[in-house]
């Protein structure tokens, strides 16, 4: 059996919603651990895995998935003059069951129910 190095990287994302000002902080953090995961990883393959606190119709999911966020996305941190290019990480169970679950939250909170993907 061949032996196969690969680098797992684990974050919890801060909880910001809403706002494009945090979700551009988000956007700061997801940005920051690809580079590092990556950066740490030497070219090996790396699994990025964690409690995101963004759903797949986010910014955040569209950046990492795609490896890019346009500038003028308002989103978008100003740090990224000319937008965001990471390299793309894919989700494992969009790959195995070729969409994202229907949640993965589901709780009760005090606004009333939360079903989400985060």
């Amino acid at each position: 059996h061949a032996k196969i190095e690969f680098v797992i990287g684990n974050y919890h994302m801060p909880c910001l919603f809403g706002s494009e000002a945090k979700v551009r902080v988000v956007n700061m953090h997801a940005a920051a651990i690809v580079e590092e995961l990556h950066r740490i990883a030497e070219g090996k393959p790396c699994i990025m895995t964690g409690d995101f606190n963004f759903d797949p119709s986010t910014p955040p999911y569209r950046m990492i998935t795609t490896g890019r966020l346009s500038r003028a996305d308002p989103t978008c941190p100003r740090y990224f003059p000319d937008g965001v290019e990471l390299p793309p990480m894919r989700s494992a169970y969009s790959e195995r069951n070729g969409k994202e679950p229907e949640f993965t939250n589901n709780v009760f909170v005090e606004a009333g129910p939360f079903t989400e993907v985060l």
